[in-house]
């Protein structure tokens, strides 16, 4: 489901983190964690929570920052539906980093 983007996948890959377990691990507030993964939007800090609680998806260029961030630590679904303006896309996680 879509909502889960960041946690609570079934048949989750070892070796790849949840965002709010990474930022657990590492001890940061949700501020410090907008700022490692240099997010600067109207909210950083409560737009990273709500990625962490799976309540909100990021944007192709949020969740590259979010991932090189982490130092790769950090990885979403392999692959997922976003809505690009009116249409929904199917895209692959790899697509999303080597674009």
């Amino acid at each position: 489901t879509i909502h889960n983007f960041f946690g609570n996948r079934p048949n989750q890959q070892k070796g790849n983190m949840k965002l709010e377990d990474y930022i657990k691990k590492n001890k940061l507030s949700y501020s410090e964690i907008a700022r490692q993964c240099k997010i600067h939007n109207i909210n950083p800090s409560t737009n990273m929570w709500r990625y962490s609680k799976g309540q909100r998806i990021p944007r192709k260029e949020e969740m590259k920052k979010i991932y090189f961030g982490t130092n790769k630590q950090v990885q979403p679904m392999t692959s997922m539906t976003l809505l690009n303006k009116d249409k929904r896309v199917k895209v692959s996680w790899i697509d999303i980093v080597s674009n």
